[in-house]
């Protein structure tokens, strides 16, 4: 039996095997194995690469999308997290502001003081990074030089930001306060700025939370819900929440809004409700914040810890199989395929970087010459001295010996403005391109294919051949994906965790 075989039929006994934990990680919710401590969970958040990150009493966990989890030591217990759309995790915690960024916590100081330090919120978007600490509000374009943000109404208690772009390309941000909802625009510059309050139909005060997502703000009160559809007018909700819970923070996706309260995790298709409790544990549990990945992944931070699953519209429909702790995200594999392949990024650029800089380099010519040379003479004289005949000889032999090195530097500028090696670097690199976005194609039909074959597989009886048949057809397709990746999948599918 070959090598190929052999892994081939590990895969599959492998998949039979586990497929009733499969069929569990598409149906339920669940904790999971990551260390937050006796406290449990404190705040979540995802990113759009497949990223999340989970804080604690202690600092932060952050999980890569190949399964790799990272561990952020710090002083102090977090309060908030947010993602970058340049991929840094900004933690706002009771030791102060971290920027967190390849494998480094750096610390961010917004305001001078020590109550700067005690920071209780971050939101970052629409190119822009906001914070609320103990010396109130600060924005910042590059994450370094921070400028106040004043409130209308004094000094308030935070317990919400969010930004979001502006139709002309600035950035608005909201704040939720214990005295309502305010908000103010900033601009390109750096600057100090003024939030107003938010004109409402009715009082939202406090304001616990604040989101803006695609177009839509959503503000969370004691007993409302306000929501904004597209940039129009707030419209009031009074969703029915569990008898004496508390609402602390609110999350909101394409198909559904989710309310993290001190009662459990409450979810509903639309603002106007009716909110249901989400299955245990994330609706049994004390729930300090709530976010959803791009794949509708719900991530619930808990005093048990952080528990993951998917929301669905309709009761009892079988949510999706690309769960947390599961396959890896499609997003790592392809990235994984590119790599292997040596497509990421762009391969072209060198050869067009060249093409476009060879005019500025000279054309280095070495040149070198060697000669010699002798001259031979005789002569012959005759001198009368007295008194006699005397006969003179001479002769001469001179040589001499030339060597010459040159080296010659010449331009031709003209390539500076235009190469014509410039059109094949093009045809070149729309090669390339084309090459990729098969590539890609020919990865996500195969992940999919096989996530519709695990679905099908965990809604067959275990014993049956439809179970057997989708069993095999799912290791046939991951044999598949290892194929592009060079065994890169199957060493992380099923089980999230890297080897």
């Amino acid at each position: 039996m070959t090598r190929l075989s052999l892994r081939c039929a590990g895969t599959c006994l492998a998949l039979l095997l586990l497929a009733p934990d499969v069929a569990h990680a598409t149906s339920a919710w669940r904790i999971e194995p990551l260390a937050t401590g006796e406290d449990g969970a404190s705040a979540v958040a995802a990113d759009a690469g497949g990223r999340f990150a989970v804080g604690d009493a202690r600092g932060a966990s952050l999980r890569e999308p190949d399964g790799v989890v990272r561990r952020i030591d710090l002083a102090g217990a977090v309060r908030d997290l947010a993602f970058a759309p340049d991929g840094a995790l900004w933690i706002a915690s009771a030791a102060g502001l971290f920027r967190y960024e390849r494998g480094r916590a750096a610390l961010r100081t917004p305001a001078p003081g020590e109550s700067a330090r005690d920071v209780l919120r971050v939101a970052t978007g629409a190119g822009a990074v906001a914070v609320a600490s103990g010396a109130g509000v600060h924005w910042s374009r590059d994450g370094d030089r921070f400028a106040r943000v004043s409130v209308a109404e004094g000094e308030v208690v935070v317990s919400g930001l969010a930004l979001e772009p502006t139709p002309d390309g600035d950035a608005r941000l909201w704040i939720a306060a214990d005295r309502g909802l305010f908000a103010v625009t900033l601009g390109a510059a750096l600057a100090g700025a003024r939030a107003e309050r938010v004109p409402l139909a009715s009082d939202l005060r406090p304001a616990l939370d604040v989101v803006a997502a695609d177009g839509r703000v959503f503000a969370l009160g004691p007993t409302q819900l306000l929501a904004r559809e597209e940039r129009g007018d707030f419209r009031a909700h009074r969703p029915a929440l569990p008898p004496g819970s508390t609402p602390l923070r609110l999350a909101a996706a394409a198909q559904r809004i989710w309310i993290a309260t001190d009662r459990g995790l409450l979810g509903a298709a639309s603002p106007g409700g009716p909110f249901e409790r989400a299955p245990a544990p994330a609706g049994a549990a004390v729930a300090a914040d709530v976010a959803v990945t791009p794949e509708g992944v719900v991530l619930v931070a808990t005093a048990r810890g952080l528990v993951t699953g998917v929301g669905s519209d309709e009761p009892g429909a079988a949510p999706a199989a690309s769960v947390v702790g599961c396959d890896p995200p499609v997003l790592a594999v392809q990235r994984a395929a590119l790599a292997y392949l040596e497509l990421r990024g762009d391969p072209a650029g060198a050869m067009r970087r060249g093409v476009r800089l060879r005019g500025l380099f000279p054309i280095v010519s070495l040149e070198g010459s060697k000669s010699r040379d002798r001259d031979e003479g005789r002569s012959y004289d005759e001198a009368f001295i007295s008194g006699g005949y005397h006969h003179l000889y001479d002769r001469d032999d001179a040589r001499s010996r030339e060597r010459e090195v040159a080296v010659r530097l010449s331009w031709d500028l003209g390539d500076a403005v235009y190469n014509p090696e410039q059109i094949d670097v093009s045809t070149e690199a729309r090669r390339l391109v084309e090459l990729r976005d098969d590539v890609l194609d020919e990865v996500n039909q195969l992940y999919f294919d096989r996530q519709r074959a695990l679905a099908s597989r965990a809604a067959a009886p275990s014993d049956s051949a439809d179970a057997l048949r989708e069993s095999l057809r799912a290791a046939e397709l991951a044999a598949g994906l290892d194929a592009w990746t060079d065994g890169w999948f199957s060493a992380r599918a099923a089980c999230g965790v890297a080897p």
